[in-house]
């Protein structure tokens, strides 16, 4: 006989009888009332009923599996991701496992999937759907993401078996227009903001303009990541984002005052006045207050940086940015950014990362005119910045016929007449 029960989630549960005797229970989705769930139930009971008495004939594995409740699909896909699912066979992080079940739960709902067979011939649903975020104002980047995240879903059923092919194969990709981009510090701004902000955070910002470590990645460092072997950091595989270890080169000033500060139990006691809920680590070696972006834009203000120009914001964020262009103006090779940056590709190191600067498009231009540019008239160009361009005239005056051009240079306090000589222009002194 099929039934209902009430979840302790508050979940309405089915079951019925399966044709091989036993009881199967099922959910139809979070939302389905009691009536929906019976109705579901009954409707199972009467085709189990008739495969059982020979009316119909038995499924065979691959229709047994489209039959399979969503719901039940999707936490094994889940359990396997906490276990295993992430780059090189690690698990997700907690953060991640959340996103993925809760962005998973909005497409179960509104593309009303009940099984597995539900997810057959459901790209026209898919691209309403996101063409309907799109005009709710949704970025590119997110619905980006949460196309990804029921594209890895449903792959990863493929690859079980649980699906013959790929529903989404024939979903074009999405172009990702950035609403936003972020800029780098100038070193002089860089510099104006460590002298306007407190000695907390200033420790804070220096460290991340200096080796590049996201919020999280920072929050995560401990005083026995100090290495003063190799006067650096070392990062853990299990907080990093590209979840690898890694070494981070430090200077010798910033790594013995990252130890004073943090055997002196400044962390600790600034995260006991802030009252955070965040999980902090023992003996950590900064302090990293959760609303940081909030504090960076009232330092940017304190120090009269703008937070937001032509070429980009500024957020906690852009400091990764001016980090990797730091670097890049330093001199370094595209693998030593690259490495330094902690990328997989040159291309996210350069494409992504990197940022012009005017003052040096500039010298870069006048470099070039320089190259190509005859003799003559760069000597030209020298004499003109010296006694100003407002200064330089032709000559008016009689020149016999034939003879050289000639030009009058005059200054406020003198003139003088500067003629061709075989390798350029003379420049009487005195």
């Amino acid at each position: 006989m099929a039934g209902v029960r009430k979840l302790p989630s508050g979940t309405w549960q089915g079951w019925h009888k399966h044709y091989e005797g036993h009881r199967a229970f099922f959910t139809v989705s979070r939302t389905a009332t009691k009536q929906e769930v019976r109705a579901a139930a009954q409707a199972l009971e009467v085709q189990h009923a008739q495969i059982r008495l020979g009316v119909r004939p038995r499924p065979d594995q691959h229709s047994m599996m489209l039959a399979r409740q969503i719901e039940e699909v999707i936490e094994e896909y889940l359990a396997w991701g906490q276990l295993q699912g992430g780059r090189g066979g690690r698990p997700w992080t907690p953060k991640h496992q959340r996103q993925r079940a809760t962005q998973l739960a909005w497409w179960q709902t509104h593309l009303h999937l009940q099984t597995l067979r539900d997810c057959i011939n459901i790209v026209p649903s898919v691209e309403r759907l996101l063409q309907g975020r799109d005009q709710q104002g949704r970025s590119s980047q997110t619905l980006k993401h949460e196309r990804n995240v029921l594209a890895a879903f449903l792959a990863w059923c493929t690859t079980r078996g649980y699906l013959e092919r790929d529903p989404l194969r024939g979903l074009s990709p999405l172009h990702v227009t950035p609403r936003s981009t972020r800029r780098a510090l100038t070193s002089e701004e860089c510099r104006t903001l460590l002298s306007h902000c407190p000695p907390p955070r200033r420790l804070l910002y220096e460290t991340a303009m200096v080796t590049g470590l996201r919020v999280n990645e920072l929050r995560q460092l401990t005083i026995d990541h100090l290495d003063f072997a190799q006067c650096g950091l070392r990062l853990d595989a299990a907080w990093t984002k590209n979840r690898q270890p890694g070494f981070q080169p430090l200077s010798a000033d910033l790594l013995r005052r990252l130890y004073d500060f943090s055997r002196a139990g400044e962390p600790q006691r600034l995260y006991g006045v802030g009252l955070t809920r965040m999980v902090t680590p023992v003996n950590a070696l900064l302090y990293v207050p959760h609303n940081v972006a909030r504090k960076l834009a009232h330092d940017l203000q304190h120090a009269g940086i703008p937070r937001q120009t032509a070429k980009g914001k500024i957020d906690f964020h852009a400091l990764r940015t001016t980090y990797i262009n730091l670097v890049i103006a330093s001199g370094a090779t595209v693998p030593e950014a690259q490495e330094l940056a902690r990328h997989r590709t040159a291309a996210l190191t350069i494409g992504v990362y990197g940022r012009s600067e005017e003052r040096r498009l500039r010298q870069l231009v006048d470099a070039v005119a320089d190259t190509i540019l005859p003799d003559v008239e760069r000597a030209l160009d020298v004499h003109a910045q010296v006694v100003g361009d407002e200064y330089v005239q032709e000559y008016q005056g009689d020149i016999a016929e034939g003879s050289p051009p000639v030009r009058l240079l005059t200054s406020p306090c003198r003139s003088f007449v500067m003629r061709p000589l075989g390798y350029g222009w003379s420049f009487p002194c005195g």
